[in-house]
């Protein structure tokens, strides 16, 4: 694995550190900086017409990052807007919310029009639902004042609704207004064992877990029917790898060989956009759910 730029993703995500307490229960969260590879193109997310891809891209070379616009046919690159993270699109397909210095905003992908939408704390990895109402995303401070966790922003009221606190990465249902996200499941003594998946519904404000998952594990989406989950996992001290399972906990199955990180699944079903993060490349590729026809994808 080239280390070209080590510990990339937590100089980017520098704000969203946590530290953590070994006394407290198993299912405190900390955030971490997980892994150490080269970044190049990563956190892609696909437009609902499934035409376009929004993904961080950053350059090594400047150390300048931000959110750049692809046809999904891999022509049409472009900038779209400098030091954006974690894009997501608007079930519309008009504006992609993401983050920049620990706030959320949204902005209008033909327009260019800015909204910010959070003005407290340090938010991270929106994720839009699936009827446009809402926004769920990680809030990382922890103070007397404002909880850390999951926190979803009712897009009409500008209301903001604490969830769950430790939570992470957010991920709305395709199809019903639920979403899921994690928590990192920690023993007295300190000790890391795996994540807690929890499936939240919106709509009676209740929550249950669903699955554990070993080892290290982040990003979790779901796939477009809403049956399976495509996420980054991290087992047994090896590289980051991409993984698909099925929503009730059951068929894991290891996609990459030779190290994945962050994924995203086509609108239609067809692909899975990853980044590879073997050798030197650190760019977005593409496979088919069962791991097969992998091939680059942007260069």
């Amino acid at each position: 694995m080239n280390k070209v730029v080590a510990l990339l993703y937590c100089f980017i995500f520098s704000g969203l550190m946590i530290s953590c307490n070994p006394t407290t229960s198993v299912d405190e969260y900390c955030v971490i900086c997980p892994f150490d590879f080269r970044l190049i193109d990563y956190e892609p997310d696909w437009s609902p017409d499934g035409s376009k891809i929004a993904y961080v891209h950053n350059d090594t070379t400047i150390r300048r990052y931000g959110i750049n616009l692809i046809n999904s046919d891999g022509t049409g690159k472009r900038s779209w807007h400098l030091g954006g993270s974690s894009p997501s699109w608007s079930p519309d397909g008009q504006w992609i919310a993401f983050e920049q210095q620990g706030q959320i905003f949204k902005k209008n992908v033909t327009t260019d029009s800015l909204v910010q939408l959070t003005f407290n704390g340090r938010n991270f990895f929106p994720d839009w639902s699936s009827d446009g109402s809402s926004i769920a995303y990680n809030q990382s401070t922890c103070n007397e004042i404002i909880e850390c966790g999951i926190w979803a922003l009712d897009l009409a009221s500008k209301s903001e609704k604490f969830i769950s606190s430790y939570g992470n990465f957010p991920d709305w249902h395709p199809s019903n207004n639920s979403f899921l996200f994690e928590t990192r499941v920690i023993q007295p003594d300190g000790t890391a064992i795996g994540d807690n998946i929890w499936l939240y519904n919106n709509d009676n404000e209740t929550k249950k877990k669903i699955m554990f998952l070993e080892g290290e594990n982040h990003f979790l989406t779901f796939s477009p029917d809403g049956r399976k989950l495509v996420f980054t996992s991290i087992r047994s001290g090896g590289d980051p790898q991409i993984w698909i399972i099925d929503m009730d906990g059951e068929n894991a199955k290891q996609l990459t060989t030779t190290s994945g990180y962050t994924s995203a699944w086509s609108p239609d079903g067809e692909w899975i956009l990853f980044t590879k993060t073997s050798d030197s490349d650190g760019r977005l590729w593409r496979m088919k759910p069962d791991g097969s026809e992998k091939q680059p994808f942007t260069q």
